[in-house]
């Protein structure tokens, strides 16, 4: 039998029965369109994420700290520790090194936990919610970090993130104007050396928003507030920071100088001596716009299996169908069968016959759950979860062929069996069957 008659001949089998054949590719329809439906979202979150974080990590910027990555059950269900061991002579030596253009530190405060941020004699933000001080370098920030304003330059200046931002625009009557706060002062509490301090600065900048992210934190001026120590073996006390952020000169030699930095710290710095000291457990750690991309691929793809996961029940319970369908075609069509044999049907034409069937109805079901799938996905991102942010629609060409293929596979392996059994009838029997 060749090809284009099987088709034909499979198509014809398939329509006389539309009913019992639109039913059965029900399973595949929605089997594969959940599939669609978490590509589709999982690739438009993962651009959008990836998108926004490139903003806020710049591609040719890294970070060390001595520290780890540590798992817990909470609401973040990671987090990544820190401990202030890089010295001011650990600055030098790197801002020394080829290949770095800049170097920049960090430290926290420890906030007052009442009131750790007021505007207008009101509490904007307990201490109890997360809320952080940071003194950090004014060349930390970087254009593309910054949603308004510009970084301080003294001590009497701040930069507060967006969440920051929101609460104190609300307290003056628009949340959504942040631009609204740039000039405006509030007062900065913090505890050091046991002392608690209260300060007076203006807000020169708003940082971008991070989606999902709780931001809760304003920035000072490290000269002006920071001073942390402690004694390195060697020698007397001196000032240690928790980060030293890294600017490379050119992009193409950003793993090359990372690597390189990275080596120094581990061998020479003055930071391994109290890494030995204090902390053995720890080690060195670096966060990068790469890493950062690298995690939240890695997050999303995470959540993307689970879910598909899901979807391949759907498409069990569609192939369970078409087989049951196929089943019952063998019992109605041995006759048929019977008459294919007479006129010199081979059994491979029988099994081939109705494997090209099977395959058919996956295939149609999958083209239908293509469109299908993708509506689910765009009713997802504008009304769903995701509708208070304006997630990209990502949509792949690719999407359909491979959701055809996927549902003729499905179809065909669902086939097998009753396409066996068809090919072993015997066709003396079968030309007598009522």
């Amino acid at each position: 039998m060749r090809p284009r008659e099987m088709l034909v001949l499979a198509w014809s089998n398939i329509t006389v029965h539309k009913f019992r054949s639109l039913l059965t590719t029900l399973g595949i329809v929605f089997g594969v369109a959940t599939v669609i439906t978490v590509i589709m979202m999982s690739s438009s979150v993962e651009t959008y994420f990836i998108s926004r974080f490139t903003d806020l990590f710049a591609p040719d910027t890294f970070s060390v700290a001595v520290g780890e990555v540590r798992s817990g059950t909470g609401a973040s269900g990671f987090f990544i520790h820190q401990t202030p061991m890089i010295t001011e002579r650990d600055l030098a030596h790197v801002r020394s090194m080829p290949g770095v253009k800049d170097v920049y530190a960090s430290g926290d405060l420890q906030p007052d936990v009442t009131s750790p941020i007021v505007f207008r004699g009101k509490v904007v933000s307990s201490g109890l919610g997360g809320f952080r001080i940071v003194a950090i370098s004014p060349n930390a920030f970087t254009e593309n970090q910054l949603l308004h304003g510009r970084s301080f330059r003294n001590g009497r200046e701040t930069v507060v993130t967006y969440d920051v931002a929101r609460r104190i625009a609300k307290e003056l009557g628009n949340e959504e104007d942040v631009a609204q706060v740039l000039g405006k002062t509030v007062e900065l509490n913090f505890v050091q050396g046991g002392v608690r301090r209260s300060v007076q600065v203006r807000i020169v900048g708003v940082l971008k928003e991070i989606p999902f992210v709780f931001q809760n934190a304003a920035y000072l001026n490290l000269d002006d507030y920071y001073d942390v120590r402690r004694t390195v073996p060697g020698s007397g006390p001196v000032r240690v920071f928790r980060v030293v952020g890294v600017r490379v000169s050119s992009v193409t030699e950003f793993d090359q100088v990372k690597s390189a930095v990275l080596e120094y710290f581990k061998t020479s710095s003055e930071a391994e001596k109290l890494r030995r000291r204090d902390a053995p457990d720890m080690g060195f750690i670096t966060i990068s716009a790469g890493e950062v991309t690298n995690f939240i691929r890695e997050q999303v793809q995470l959540f993307a299996s689970f879910v598909l996961q899901i979807g391949s029940f759907a498409l069990l319970v569609g192939s369970i169908g078409i087989a049951n369908i196929m089943l019952v075609n063998v019992t109605e069509r041995t006759k048929e069968i019977g008459v294919l044999r007479a006129i010199g049907a081979r059994q491979r034409d029988v099994l081939n016959l109705f494997l090209t069937e099977a395959g058919l109805i996956g295939a149609i079901g999958a083209s239908i759950a293509v469109p299908v799938g993708i509506l689910f996905g765009l009713l997802f991102l504008r009304v769903g979860p995701f509708s208070g942010v304006s997630l990209p629609v990502t949509i792949r060409p690719e999407w359909v062929p491979l959701a055809v293929g996927i549902g003729a596979l499905v179809g065909i392996a669902s086939g097998v069996y009753p396409a066996w059994r068809a090919s072993r009838i015997d066709p003396v029997w079968a030309l007598k069957y009522e």
